[in-house]
């Protein structure tokens, strides 16, 4: 998380919000195998975050995934280190971004022209199988880059993985890497498998193919057809990668799309266009093409940037098109309250997937284009992944008598909860605020509370949470810190033993007593609220002041804090206030860090209150108690730094010292009331 003074806090809240975003997509594609954004997407988010670090580079550290893929390895996995780190590559989607890549690698060998190997881009997952003087010793998955999980007893059921290799010169260890696959034939029969059985059918077939690999037996591998390619190998062997990769097939490595060579950016372009029209009759789904520096003396000199290698790109196929019937249009709440329409569509084949469903993102986008059940859309798969509909084509419903005939009308209540919502001034998404009694948003919240940035439980990823939110044993938030009574029950569930759940529970046990106040208020998922913003909240405010403080009186007193405009405060107060129940229940089982200084922003903080006289309503000690509790600082001379003197019966001297410095006095009614204020 970034905290710097000399960056604006808009741009600080945004690179959190960016870190932590891309991370949670990271996490999805690497660890759980269930994407829920496009390849295009995902880069427009990445490219924002490089502009933002290239603008400021004091916001750059470790945190970043410009810097590294933060993955976190399953609980009962064991770690394997590569022998050299896998790198991703960079995607590109234009002729001139090929262009760019041809250009910046020509120059670093201006005496001699740049030979590129041509390679499709394996739709798959990536696999480092570690030979030892020959023999395979392990395989396994691409993890972080540097540390994967072993999955060696899994390879016995891949095709084109050879056991034992020799060859004159073999260096002892040797790393070759490749992708895991499925051929679309396999992949159809696997899956009228599972329909056969009643089990669900996976949606792709990467999935299908980093969901056995990455299964805790490694029986799962079996009747998929799954099929090794390779693509790399380290240490560096022959004199190029062309000739290394030649090597690798007379061993018995398998390449399925090796193209050719070329020299210049209109050369590479020639494959890809020829490839994009072949591509629909191939065995095996890719996504794009590989170009990569051939002489490795070359791909050395250019090195490695953070993340990715400078002598190779990625270029991504533009997204695949066809056109069904627009059935209904429903709404999903998110883990923020937003209300996100979703196109059911009539069954329609692209790319080898059957769509069903695609997004619509807000209610702009539906107004703008005009979307209405009946119509006939196109939709694609952006990346290849995510569908979207991009247009109606054929409209069902257009008269003149008649405009608004079958206009979608966006809900004016919560589909999930029937709670209110609201659409703040800017922002094209309305949104439940009814937070976490929202059985919609519990899900998500679920996921974020657990996660790393929240509160950091080893053992709960997405995957887990939901297993045991199906159970029934984690549905609400404060259910997390009761899990061990029911742990006779857990231990029945699927995939967890005694090791992993005694993990879990320790892992609860250690956080909620070594909580920071700035993670807690991150980790419950406040519209709007980002690392920075969490932050300011914990240096300010204790839970327990923002959860009995009266939402007006919150929301103005956040408005004059630096950082927090109208937008951000009114969003703040409004879940503290919907939320105060469920929030209470939670802080019963935390203990926050004792060296934490948190400096509690109360309505009367910073006033200085003077009491003098006799008081009707109780003494004068009770009425000083009271006003400390609202945050006021008690003195007992009035001074030209007193702000309040509050008068009873025979006050005496200071009621007239006070009217000579023109300090606002008060009743004792009076202040009853003002205090009130804060109350109601």
């Amino acid at each position: 998380m970034v905290k710097n003074s000399g960056i604006p806090f808009d741009i600080q809240d945004e690179w959190n919000s960016l870190v932590s975003e891309i991370r949670m997509h990271n996490r999805l594609y690497y660890e759980e195998d269930l994407p829920l954004i496009s390849d295009e997407d995902y880069d427009a988010l990445y490219q924002r975050l490089v502009q933002l670090e290239s603008r400021f580079p004091e916001l750059i550290n470790e945190e970043s995934p410009t810097q590294k893929i933060h993955v976190q390895l399953q609980d009962d996995a064991e770690e394997v280190t590569h022998l050299f780190p896998l790198y991703s590559l960079d995607s590109v989607y234009t002729f001139e971004e090929v262009e760019q890549f041809v250009t910046r690698t020509s120059k670093a060998q201006e005496k001699e022209k740049i030979c590129y190997v041509v390679e499709g881009k394996i739709d798959g997952l990536t696999l480092a199988l570690h030979y030892k003087k020959g023999r395979l010793v392990s395989a396994a998955t691409r993890g972080n880059g540097k540390v994967g999980e072993n999955v060696t007893k899994h390879i016995v059921h891949i095709s084109n993985i050879p056991f034992e290799i020799t060859f004159d010169s073999i260096p002892e260890d040797l790393e070759i890497r490749g992708e895991v696959y499925i051929e679309s034939r396999d992949f159809e029969a696997f899956n009228q498998y599972r329909y056969k059985k009643g089990e669900t059918c996976f949606s792709n077939p990467r999935n299908a193919a980093a969901g056995a690999l990455r299964h805790l037996d490694p029986a799962h591998t079996m009747h998929r057809g799954l099929k090794f390619a390779v693509h790399g190998v380290w240490p560096q062997i022959e004199s190029s990668y062309s000739n290394a990769m030649k090597l690798l097939k007379s061993l018995g490595f398998y390449m399925p799309l090796s193209c050719g060579f070329g020299k210049t950016a209109k050369e590479l372009l020639k494959y890809f266009e020829e490839i994009s029209l072949e591509r629909e009759s191939l065995d095996y789904q890719i996504d794009g093409l590989v170009y990569k520096v051939d002489d490795w003396e070359h791909s050395n000199h250019l090195g490695y940037r953070a993340k990715s290698p400078r002598f190779a790109i990625a270029h991504k196929f533009p997204a695949q098109s066809s056109i069904t019937v627009l059935e209904d249009i429903q709404i999903q709440v998110g883990r923020t309250g937003i209300l996100t329409p979703v196109a059911i569509l009539s069954p329609v084949l692209l790319g080898g997937v059957q769509i069903t469903r695609a997004t619509l993102h807000n209610e702009d986008e539906i107004l703008k284009k005009d979307f209405r059940i009946g119509d006939r859309v196109r939709i694609q798969r952006a990346g290849d992944v995510i569908p979207q509909v991009c247009e109606v084509v054929y409209p069902k419903y257009r008269n003149n008598s008649s405009e608004d005939n079958g206009r979608f009308v966006f809900p004016s209540s919560c589909p999930a909860c029937e709670g209110s919502v609201i659409r703040l001034k800017g922002e094209s998404a309305w949104r439940c605020i009814s937070g976490l009694k929202c059985p919609a948003q519990k899900i998500w919240s679920l996921y974020h509370f657990v996660s790393k940035e929240g509160m950091d439980i080893q053992g709960l990823g997405p995957q887990n949470v939901r297993a045991l939110y199906q159970a029934g044993i984690l549905t609400e938030l404060v259910d997390l810190f009761t899990l061990s009574q029911h742990k006779e029950y857990w231990l029945t569930l699927e995939g967890w033993r005694e090791k992993s759940v005694e993990g879990v529970l320790r892992s609860i046990e250690h956080r909620r007593n070594n909580i920071s106040a700035e993670s807690f208020f991150y980790a419950l998922s406040i519209p709007h609220v980002g690392k920075v913003t969490a932050a300011l909240l914990a240096k300010n405010f204790s839970p327990e002041t923002l959860i009995t403080m009266p939402k007006e009186v919150l929301q103005e007193i956040l408005i004059t804090m630096q950082g927090i405009g109208a937008v951000l405060a009114e969003s703040i107060a409004n879940f503290f206030y919907h939320n105060s129940l469920q929030i209470q229940k939670i802080l019963a089982y935390l203990s926050f860090k004792k060296n934490e200084k948190i400096q509690v922003f109360l309505p009367l903080q910073g006033k200085k209150v003077v009491f003098t006289g006799h008081f009707q309503h109780g003494t004068r000690q009770n009425f000083e108690k009271e006003a400390e509790r609202f945050g006021a600082a008690i003195g007992s001379q009035v001074s030209k730094n007193t702000h309040y003197l509050v008068v009873g019966e025979k006050p005496g001297s200071k009621y007239a010292r006070a009217k000579e410095l023109k300090i606002q006095t008060l009743t004792e009614e009076e202040w009853m009331a003002f205090l009130q204020t804060f109350l109601s």
